[in-house]
């Protein structure tokens, strides 16, 4: 009896190691457009519950002067210890950009420092250059940025490459209560724990009333 009670015990410990509270990362729509450039596609923000916020990826692709449908991939912020603790602008290894990859999420946008990504050979870094305006009543939020647009040769130097533009970013996450993709939320992992002990406790009593017929034998 002792054994059953022990592998019960420890069938709900395994069950509760694996809940892990529901993941936090929020895709975010990105369209960002100029004379002759355009950005679409999305970003990961961290955490959708924190605002200034990493971003953790962009999954964009890029048309310009140079680039057809390039794909992006983003630049890492070297100050970036914790992806839920916001980094610290910092100049790019080629000495030419000054990024954070931050980003305020609710109303979705970027800050000055920008984001700096790579695509097609280029390196690309997006900033706010203007004030925000948000469209009334739009649901999920969507506003509209004055941004810039300033492009390099990975590797090389600044290329003369720049421009305004306009930055619409557009909360798509399920209005807000979106997950990291393949990760149960919370509620699942109670599920899956009630249903690993209702299991081990209809085994117990079996096994409880097996050994009891066998003792009145």
């Amino acid at each position: 009896m002792i054994r059953n009670r022990l592998g019960l015990a420890a069938l709900v410990g395994a069950a509760l190691i694996m809940i892990s509270p529901a993941a936090k990362a929020h895709v975010i729509n990105f369209n960002f457009t100029s004379t002759d450039y355009t950005v679409v596609g999305t970003i990961d923000i961290a955490d959708q519950n924190a605002s200034p916020v990493n971003i953790t990826a962009i999954t964009a692709l890029v048309n310009g002067p140079g680039a057809v449908n390039a794909s992006t991939t983003i630049v890492p912020n070297p100050t970036v210890t914790d992806p839920l603790i916001p980094g610290a602008p910092v100049v790019s290894a080629d000495g030419l950009w000054l990024y954070d990859n931050v980003g305020y999420s609710g109303n979705p946008h970027l800050d000055n420092a920008g984001l700096l990504f790579t695509a097609g050979g280029y390196e690309y870094n997006i900033y706010e250059s203007d004030g925000l305006s948000v469209v009334p009543g739009s649901r999920p939020e969507t506003v509209t940025e004055g941004y810039s647009i300033w492009r390099s040769k990975i590797g090389g130097s600044y290329d003369g490459s720049f421009e305004l533009g306009t930055l619409i970013a557009t909360d798509n996450s399920n209005n807000g209560n979106a997950t990291n993709g393949g990760v149960p939320e919370l509620s699942t992992w109670v599920m899956m724990l009630l249903g690993f002990a209702g299991v081990g406790f209809v085994a117990y009593r079996r096994t409880k009333k097996g050994s009891a017929a066998i003792a009145a034998g």
